[in-house]
């Protein structure tokens, strides 16, 4: 302690470090919401739409008319046409796999509009259809992206002559617009994030990390650390050249170096994310058996010969460090691991001590890792980004969709650590509910989901805190509370380790500190203190999932 030490007297309660969420994407709906709450008037590029989906084929396939007809009268050629369809209410009487299917995304992934009928109406309008994970785009569109990104293809997209674009489609969404929006913006979009991203310190996180899709996003976290002003920290991966549908992100990394690591305190890059090798389930890439419907559903982007096996190969080659990030299914992860070898056979001074090194990671446990790849990747010294939620996957599990076989694949977070595998923590507004599923293994329902692999308290707190450090390598600066490490810490409203186990998802910070600064002082507390309230009270929609970007 020096002489500008302040001490607080938290009251007994329960100190620890300060949450580190190893899969988040804030900053895109951020962005997004700053872009509509100010929108540019001379903003022509790309207009967006929402239609109710109608509740026959016909009545779908009529809306859906509509609104191509309405966009190619009411604009210039080569104005984008993004148009979401949303659900029709769903099916109370449907079982099975019917009963989990995201009614609209299948309809369109199975043909309901394919390109063909787009062509026909908008043969000079770039049009892509869109209910998540399904995306039907025409020939323009990919023209559209070409002149704007340059080097689209559609073997690069994954498109099929459907016009099927089977890469998540986020990545597709609204990037054209905010690149072109926060191109001479890029101080609204420092402004944007610093205020949007406060709110993640009330839920006790300091730290997260993503890839970055969005041109401006790194000028803006940048500018936010020269200035002293970020909320959080952010560690991010560089994604795949920035560019949906960019068929040379292989070479792109060939001609480049290790750059994982470098940064300072605040904002520091993660290696190279592919951003997505599957999707949610059921568009995941996955070794299951399961009936041919389900799997004809699944779909793996970063099989051999596709632009994410070539990018994985090339950037190992070159001693890079690579996430896939998005991979639920286990098949993906398999193809990643035989393009990390790949790379290793290119290039031998690749040794596997270096690799072990660089700590590979993968992100979700829906349904990985299995049991027979756990070997291989603890070998290559991996991690596994997971949720607590990812248990609640077991609702793919049943008559017509995967066999109760593959419950065992179902977030195997002890068999992946007693296995040498560390096993990191991700969430959404709540990581002590997440730690609370990690622990009992039970769903919001209340279903106990392959419990052999619960893990105790000390793990799901390591998950959240020092083994998070060690994947967003900063394991020296954070991750626990001793002398020579940042202060990034919070005080909690109860004692995480006494509390009943079905209560462990009620605790909240009261106090969150980042850089021995007080970010967010909930209001009891703050009483108590003899102070004012700081920050934000609640966290509650600061997180971005899987949203744009």
């Amino acid at each position: 302690a020096g002489p500008r030490t302040e001490k607080i007297d938290v009251k007994g309660r329960m100190v620890m470090p300060a949450i580190i969420d190893t899969h988040d994407h804030a900053h895109g709906g951020i962005a997004n919401k700053w872009q509509d709450m100010h929108p540019d008037p001379n903003q022509v590029l790309v207009k967006i739409y929402q239609i109710a989906a109608g509740k026959t084929d016909a009545e779908i396939v009529g809306a859906i008319t509509a609104a191509i007809q309405a966009h190619v009268k009411n604009t210039p050629p080569g104005t984008y046409g993004l148009i979401t369809i949303n659900n029709p209410p769903r099916d109370p009487n449907a079982t099975g796999l019917d009963a989990q299917l995201n009614f609209m995304a299948t309809w369109l992934y199975e043909g309901g509009f394919p390109k063909s009928k787009i062509e026909a109406l908008a043969p000079n309008h770039p049009i892509q259809l869109y209910n998540l994970p399904a995306m039907i785009v025409n020939d323009a569109f990919v023209a559209a992206l070409d002149k704007q990104y340059g080097h689209v293809t559609k073997k690069a997209m994954n498109m099929d002559d459907m016009g099927r674009v089977r890469e998540t489609a986020t990545q597709y969404g609204r990037m054209m617009a905010s690149d072109l929006y926060f191109k001479p913006r890029v101080r609204d979009l420092a402004q944007a994030l610093e205020e949007g991203l406060l709110p993640k310190t009330a839920t006790g996180v300091t730290t997260y990390t993503s890839h970055l899709m969005g041109e401006r996003f790194q000028d803006a976290f940048r500018l936010l650390e020269k200035e002293g002003r970020s909320s959080v920290r952010m560690a991010f991966y560089h994604w795949e050249a920035l560019a949906a549908g960019f068929s040379d992100t292989a070479l792109f990394y060939r001609k480049m170096g290790d750059f994982s690591g470098m940064g300072g305190d605040y904002f520091w890059n993660l290696g190279i994310s592919l951003g997505a090798i599957d999707s949610t389930l059921p568009r995941s890439c996955s070794n299951t058996e399961a009936p041919k419907r389900l799997k004809d559903l699944e779909f793996c982007q970063n099989g051999p010969g596709t632009r994410m096996y070539d990018t994985t190969k090339s950037a190992i080659a070159n001693y890079m460090r690579i996430s896939t990030t998005h991979a639920e299914g286990d098949k993906g992860i398999d193809y990643f691991m035989d393009a990390v070898e790949d790379g290793m056979k290119e290039n031998p001074g690749v040794t596997l001590e270096w690799i072990r090194s660089l700590r590979l990671g993968t992100d979700h446990c829906n349904l990985s890792p299995s049991p027979d790849q756990l070997p291989r990747m603890a070998k290559l010294g991996m991690f596994k980004s997971c949720a607590g939620n990812d248990i609640n996957a077991v609702r793919w599990v049943g008559p017509g969709m995967y066999p109760d076989f593959y419950i065992r694949q179902i977030a195997p977070v002890r068999s992946a650590i007693q296995a040498g595998i560390r096993i990191t923590s991700e969430s959404t507004n709540n990581f002590f509910v997440g730690a609370q599923q990690f622990i009992t293994r039970k769903t919001n329902d209340g279903k106990v989901v392959n419990l052999p692999e619960a893990v105790d308290r000390n793990t799901a707190l390591k998950m959240m805190t020092n083994w998070s450090a060690w994947a967003v390598l900063r394991e020296d600066r954070m991750g626990s509370l001793e002398p020579g490490k940042l202060a990034d810490y919070i005080v909690l409203n109860t004692d995480y380790f006494t509390v009943p186990e079905d209560q462990i998802g009620k605790i909240y910070p009261l106090m969150t500190v980042m850089g021995n600064k007080v970010m967010m002082l909930r209001e009891e507390f703050a009483k108590e203190l003899g102070r004012q309230p700081v920050g934000p009270q609640t966290g509650t929609g600061v997180s971005g999932g899987d949203a744009l970007f």
